[in-house]
């Protein structure tokens, strides 16, 4: 199952986002601010986190440090009504897939999903590669994940 983890301490952005992408058949679970978020990841498996970048507590930066040093490969976009070009750069430095500005394009939203599967299908070329017996099914595993 497509699971995302919406994490933004604004309640009226989590049920927007909720309602759009729950549309779109992902499965969506809230967090309320990054350290919520930190314990929901330790107990389930996400596809994706949609992460705020300014929140009370801990910040969307510093959340997504501390899921780079256990999960270096879960995708994480960023989103944000008030970040600086330095704190984009600086989430996608930590290995952020995306940036999102708010307010929300519904469309830029649902679009979202074709840059999952390209990151998908970035990740089983490079496991491929790497793998040379095998790859056919590592690339149709990965891709099941999306």
């Amino acid at each position: 199952m497509r699971k995302i983890l919406l994490t933004d301490d604004d309640q009226n952005v989590r049920r927007m986002l909720t309602r759009v992408l729950s549309t779109e058949g992902y499965f969506i679970k809230e967090a309320t601010d990054g350290l919520d978020a930190i314990k929901k990841l330790e107990k389930e498996n996400y596809s994706l986190i949609l992460l705020d970048l300014k929140m009370p507590g801990l910040n969307g930066l510093e959340t997504l440090k501390k899921i780079r040093e256990s999960d270096y490969n879960l995708p994480v976009i960023m989103m944000s009504a008030y970040g600086t070009v330095t704190e984009a750069v600086e989430a996608m430095k930590l290995g952020a897939l995306d940036y999102l500005v708010k307010p929300f394009d519904i469309e830029e939203l649902k679009n979202f999903k074709g840059t999952l599967i390209g990151t998908a299908k970035v990740v089983a070329y490079a496991i491929t590669i790497a793998v040379a017996s095998g790859g056919v099914f590592i690339i149709a595993k990965v891709l099941s994940y999306i």
